[in-house]
């Protein structure tokens, strides 16, 4: 999987990039898998099925790109499948931030005095669990707002800079809802758009107020800030692979 996604990968994208996202993205999912199933005290079950949904925009990207380079009409015919279905997985990316609130559950703090000094938990499995959410996150993060930029790029060389951002604006106000719709009250899931569709519109646009739009463009502001930032450091081109 990892060769294919370097051969896959634009010109502006290191090999190097992607060989230690690949790396760092299976390791921590490995880790996350065994201290699940050896009862790590702070395991985070949870997390390796949400870094797979987040790792799924960027190969839908790579197959949008491997569509858009093609002549043929079977790849170009996988591209039009794969822009779908890279937008409906893509919220899952950013959604992650919303994950560090289980670190809520962790005692970090044993004492506290009233002159504001802290002590503490000297407690390995809690700092443990800390440098697993968080690398759980930033992969996960990271993964899709490669995936963005793969597409941001695509879109802007071929329709224009303007459109390439608009592309970038839509998807994070997109984003902003999809994740008020997973992390409030809705608990919703992208893949209820195939299970069940009708009841799944039917539960949003009963739940949508005036709170709901204010959290979706907070999510929203959320997901293109982080965006911004990764796309600042992103190469702008770059040579291939040897």
């Amino acid at each position: 999987m990892k060769n294919r996604l370097i051969t896959l990968r634009p010109a502006w994208l290191p090999c190097e990039f992607i060989r230690v996202l690949v790396v760092l993205g299976v390791g921590t999912l490995l880790l996350q898998l065994v201290l699940f199933a050896t009862g790590f005290r702070y395991g985070w079950g949870w997390m390796p099925w949400n870094m797979f949904l987040a790792w799924l925009p960027l190969v839908f990207a790579c197959g949008v790109l491997r569509g858009a380079a093609a002549s043929n009409l079977g790849p170009r015919v996988l591209s039009w499948i794969c822009w779908p279905l890279w937008l409906l997985f893509y919220p899952n990316a950013p959604y992650l931030f919303t994950s560090l609130l289980h670190l809520n559950n962790v005692n970090f703090i044993e004492s506290e005095s009233p002159q504001w000094v802290f002590l503490f938990t000297t407690e390995p499995s809690a700092w443990f669990s800390l440098l697993l959410m968080v690398a759980g996150v930033g992969m996960g993060l990271l993964f899709g707002f490669v995936s963005l930029a793969m597409l941001h790029r695509l879109v802007a060389r071929r329709l224009g800079v303007l459109w390439g951002w608009l592309l970038v604006m839509v998807t994070s106000l997109l984003s902003g809802w999809a994740i008020w719709m997973g992390r409030g009250a809705l608990r919703l899931n992208s893949w209820y758009v195939f299970t069940r569709p009708l009841h799944t519109i039917e539960q949003i646009f009963s739940a949508m107020d005036a709170n709901a739009l204010r959290l979706s463009l907070i999510f929203a502001a959320m997901s293109l800030g982080g965006y911004l930032l990764v796309w600042a450091l992103l190469p702008k081109e770059t040579e291939d692979c040897a």
